[in-house]
């Protein structure tokens, strides 16, 4: 039945605003209804601007716990808006897509390198940018022709990774020295603990869990690989007698519940964001006692 002649305009706004709706859910990854919402009620303009779609990536991480980050995509947002004031810009809340060229990019860069800025963190805030232009287009908001990046465009040369590796007899001799405080004695033990363990980082150490721990092995799924779009490893660790004393030293009795944390550094009733500043400040602990050890003993 055709709908009468007065309903036709009404029928044609409601399907206008679902035709946005279903235009406005492409692009958001990773998907939360916070962020699908913000997208929904927008200003026209706002999809255009490197600073808006910057925002709405970190309350994505931030809705999802990933705040490390959504910390480097603050960092990366903040030396742009630092930019931005050395430049004497009219505007630090605005920044168009078609204003960041390969030359406005490669100005950053001098900028960034004469501020004292290591090549290592210039790529780093390089790459989140990158980032938000890839997800900009992705979601229809810019055309991939804005992309600054790339070939015959704007390429960052970052620093050459060093390769650190200890010898097998370097090794040997951190295994075997003797701390001189009981914080390197705790560094050394985790230390080690990550090297059995298959290079398992710190905060995959801190999350471990008892429910997956089993006879003479556990398994592990790295964190920062969760909210990617690649499959998720399953990582098989066995257990030695160094792994199972660090387990018996320094982790909580067991209570039989499998979602209970091993080691007692993290309490997961607090927020996500201090949960993050405490694995950072395990992780510093650990590189910090064990590097005096090393230097103590000639590495």
């Amino acid at each position: 039945m055709k709908p009468r002649a007065i309903y036709k305009n009404t029928i044609g706004q409601l399907q206008s605003i679902l035709d946005k709706a279903k235009k406005d859910l492409e692009g958001i990854d990773p998907f939360t209804f916070e962020a699908y919402e913000s997208k929904l009620f927008r200003k026209s303009s706002d999809g255009q601007n490197v600073f808006w779609q910057y925002n709405e990536r970190i309350k994505q991480f931030r809705n999802l716990n990933s705040i490390g980050t959504a910390v480097w995509y603050e960092n990366s947002r903040d030396s742009i808006i630092k930019y931005l004031k050395h430049l004497k810009e009219k505007s630090v809340d605005r920044l168009p897509f078609d204003k960041v060229t390969p030359k406005w990019l490669q100005f950053y860069e001098k900028y960034m390198l004469e501020s004292g800025k290591s090549k290592t963190t210039i790529s780093m805030y390089l790459r989140a940018l990158r980032a938000v232009f890839i997800q900009a287009a992705k979601a229809g908001d810019i055309d991939n022709s804005l992309h600054p990046f790339g070939k015959g465009k704007y390429e960052f040369k970052g620093s050459k990774k060093v390769k650190k590796a200890l010898t097998n007899d370097e090794l040997k001799l951190l295994l075997q020295a003797e701390p001189k405080i009981p914080e390197q004695h705790k560094a050394k033990d985790f230390w080690f603990f990550s090297y059995l363990c298959n290079g398992m980082n710190m905060k995959d150490i801190l999350y471990l869990r008892y429910g997956q721990i089993g006879k003479d092995s556990f398994t592990f799924e790295r964190i920062k690989t969760k909210n990617t779009d690649s499959e998720p490893e399953q990582i098989e660790v066995f257990l030695n007698s160094f792994t199972r004393m660090v387990i018996r030293e320094y982790g909580v009795k067991p209570t039989g519940n499998p979602k209970q944390l091993v080691f007692p550094f993290i309490n997961e009733m607090e927020s996500a964001e201090r949960q993050h500043i405490k694995t950072k400040a395990f992780t510093r602990f650990v590189n910090q006692h064990i590097k005096k050890l090393a230097l103590d003993n000639g590495l």
